[in-house]
């Protein structure tokens, strides 16, 4: 009905004044992202010095000479809009703020490795263990108009790979220690969907990501305590290129996250004539702007 009203009444506004060739616009500014009326927005008709300011509750009236055909509306914390001379609510999206999209993460990643060749059927008779280590992100979150609560998720990562092994030498009746530690570079291109959780006054989220990374190695040794030795973990173990799977899950709430990446590697990263995949669990805290 309130609709209908705000019809009536703009048409009755214009035929009313047809005779003076002008045509008296009434309608409502609201916000897209609450619904909310937009007080204070100015209405200027395009092309022209004729304005007005709406009022508390997003309320306005203008008279447009009739060769104008469009009004601009205008506010400091909204994008302008320029819309057709019409009496339905006209609808305004908050501005871009700098870095809009743009968040950083902290946290720590484990990695291991999963193995197929007859070159490493020795570590079925070690003691081997998870590499951890510091890793630090920036991410870009790029929303899909076209599908509600979905985006892309794009991501620039630090992190340690790798593994260590304890084997023991029954010549010398010791144990000793490989390490294999690398730091890489890693690009993610993954798609994000987010589904709003009904607790925490509707801020809460929970999301899933899917999709490929490529990582480039930028150092890391590779070292043995049983006779001291050590030599750059890219010169003789691992090629430096690694390319694979990411899977996620996570919460936000407003500009916080909580996420788990499992990087699942599909590329053979060593050089011997068996085949080496990285696996690693990344957890971290995330802030976006």
């Amino acid at each position: 009905m309130k609709k209908l009203a705000a019809i009536i009444l703009c048409i009755a506004g214009c035929v009313a004044t047809a005779s003076a060739q002008t045509n008296k616009v009434s309608s409502v500014v609201l916000s897209s992202q609450n619904g909310e009326a937009v007080s204070g927005a100015s209405v200027t008709v395009t092309g022209s010095n004729i304005s007005t300011t709406t009022d508390m509750n997003g309320r306005f009236s203008i008279e447009a000479p009739a060769q104008y055909k469009t009004l601009t509306i205008s506010h400091n914390n909204y994008q302008p809009s320029t819309m057709n001379i019409l009496p339905d609510p006209i609808v305004m999206h908050p501005a871009k703020r700098f870095l809009e999209g743009w968040g950083i993460e902290l946290g720590y990643a484990s990695s291991t490795v999963g193995y197929d060749s007859d070159d490493f059927d020795d570590f079925d008779d070690e003691d081997v263990s998870r590499r951890g280590g510091f890793t630090i992100g920036i991410t870009y979150d790029y929303p899909i108009a076209a599908v509600n609560n979905l985006s892309v998720m794009g991501g620039l990562f630090y992190l340690s790979k790798g593994v260590s092994s304890t084997e023991y030498d029954s010549y010398d009746d010791e144990y000793y220690t490989e390490e294999f530690y690398a730091n890489y570079l890693e690009l993610q291109a993954t798609a994000k969907y987010q589904y709003n959780l009904p607790v925490l006054n509707n801020e809460l989220n929970a999301f899933a990501l899917a999709g490929p990374y490529l990582a480039y190695g930028i150092g890391g040794d590779y070292t043995d305590d049983y006779d001291g030795y050590k030599e750059s973990i890219f010169d003789e173990c691992l090629d430096r290129w690694d390319a694979g799977l990411v899977l996620g899950l996570g919460l936000n709430y407003r500009n916080y996250s909580l996420t788990f990446r499992y990087d699942m590697g599909l590329v053979d990263i060593t050089s011997y004539d068996g085949k080496v995949y990285n696996r690693t669990c990344m957890f971290t805290l995330g802030y976006s702007f």
